[in-house]
């Protein structure tokens, strides 16, 4: 994802501009959040209007292959994978994370307060996929529901 790299720079241009440092990345993290959660929308409960609009139906013959496997099973698997990637990157991380504020507060003694929101941001990750998996039958029936009033 290039673009959300992007935006720091592109608010930084007036550096002397109080108002601009706050709310520049503050409506920059609002607007990436809502396309984040347009797009998930459109990928979950949506995928006939993608494939519509791209026209990838069109060229096919009616030859159709036939697979009995449980969406749900799918949907489950999807979220174990998901978030064992989340948490084998998440983990590492906190624990740099922790032994970099550890290190600075150390070494630089009381001159400066080393910033503790890194250590928040991969806290609150890890708590995320954690909920997900324990709330990842509620989270595959809600999917599968809303999949199945679309069809």
């Amino acid at each position: 994802m290039f673009v959300p790299q992007m935006f720091p720079v592109i608010t930084m241009m007036n550096p002397n501009d109080n108002l601009s440092m706050f709310l520049g990345p503050l409506i920059t993290a609002i607007a990436l959040f809502i396309i984040y959660i347009i797009l998930i929308w459109l990928l979950l409960f949506k995928p006939a209007a993608i494939i519509r609009s791209l026209g990838l139906e069109k060229g096919f013959e009616q030859d159709r292959m036939t697979i009995n496997i449980n969406s749900g099973a799918i949907l489950t698997v999807a979220i174990f994978v998901i978030s064992g990637l989340v948490l084998i990157n998440e983990i590492p991380e906190l624990v740099k994370q922790v032994l970099n504020y550890y290190q600075q507060k150390r070494y630089l003694g009381g001159i400066s307060n080393p910033p503790i929101s890194n250590i928040v941001i991969s806290l609150v990750k890890i708590i995320s996929v954690l909920l997900l998996l324990c709330f990842r039958s509620s989270i595959v029936r809600l999917i599968h529901s809303n999949t199945n009033k679309e069809l």
